[in-house]
């Protein structure tokens, strides 16, 4: 009898076909059936099934999928963060999948001399969050009057709402055992920020209107879509993230922001005076369509998870 494949958790349909038709070109379904757990827990009970436990969100968002005890239920953990691959005990990684453009665009020649950020307002309480550093950072460069341009939901909640999630957010990594921090879990408690402009109904065509794009990830270990949308947008990055000198392999044009808040908006400031031709030569040479992108594509992650579920095997 052919083994099973089964998925778990908010899967995309396209990854999951992809993720079987490559399990079934390298023939290792003849004894085994297998589950793959996509940013979810895995029960208690005992199965027979190799579970593969495949973590895409940060502890920030979902603390639970790294409790220890979630981790231990795992045959094999597979982190969509190389950055992340060490903290949680696994040499199978790959990148989070990444749906790139399929136009292009030019770099607009009547952008505003100012910085866009695009972000829904969110919160952690693990060591490991950057909501915290996002927050302060905005009010920082409002403090000192920068030309900010802030879009998304959520940025002039109630109080009432805004502390339900807070202490949501606290609970549950307290609950699963995660590294706290408290700056990131409560700091600019009841903010308002005088540069929101509301939602974006499309956040390329805004960010294309821009000079700069404030990039500023949900995690130290985390590489969304967010910097590739700034730069599809034409936009120069100023960056807080992992370090895309480990791992990446290809130039992703980006002006790298320190830990130290005070800096990075002083790095700004600079910046918004300095002539930006280099960047902007940088943003012209850059492609979506040079080879080592690849790796960030939805069918290359489909590989790599199902590479590495073959070598597990």
């Amino acid at each position: 009898m052919k083994s099973q494949i089964n998925f778990f958790g908010g899967i995309k349909e396209s990854l999951a076909g992809d993720i079987v038709e490559n399990l079934n070109t390298l023939s290792i379904l003849q004894d085994k059936d297998i589950c793959l757990y996509f940013d979810t827990t895995i029960p208690a009970q005992k199965s027979s099934c190799l579970k593969v436990l495949i973590l895409m969100e940060p502890p920030a968002v979902m603390p639970e999928n790294f409790a220890n005890i979630n981790l231990k239920r795992a045959d094999i953990i597979i982190s969509l963060s190389p950055w992340r691959a060490r903290s949680v005990n696994t040499s199978f990684w790959s990148f989070q999948p990444i749906e790139f453009p399929s136009d292009s665009l030019d770099i607009n020649g009547h952008r505003q001399n100012r910085v866009v950020i695009i972000n829904d307002h969110k919160f952690g309480a693990t060591r490991s969050s950057l909501y915290g550093y996002r927050r302060k950072l905005i009010r920082n460069l409002e403090k000192k009057g920068l030309p900010l341009d802030l879009f998304g939901p959520n940025w002039s909640m109630s109080y009432t709402l805004e502390i339900r999630k807070r202490v949501a957010s606290f609970r549950r990594a307290l609950k699963n055992k995660r590294e706290i921090s408290l700056f990131e879990a409560f700091s600019e408690f009841g903010a308002t920020y005088k540069s929101y402009r509301g939602l974006a109904i499309n956040k390329i065509e805004v960010m294309n209107s821009y000079r700069f794009a404030l990039v500023v990830e949900n995690d130290t270990e985390s590489l969304t879509e967010k910097i590739f949308d700034a730069l599809y947008a034409k936009c120069i990055v100023f960056y807080r993230g992992p370090n895309l000198n480990q791992f990446v392999d290809v130039n992703l044009p980006h002006i790298p922001l320190p830990e130290d808040i005070s800096d990075a908006a002083e790095i700004i400031q600079n910046y918004l005076k300095s002539d930006i031709g280099r960047l902007e030569d940088e943003l012209r040479s850059f492609s979506f369509e040079s080879r080592e992108m690849e790796k960030f594509t939805e069918k290359a992650v489909a590989r790599d998870l199902s590479n590495h579920i073959s070598r597990y095997v």
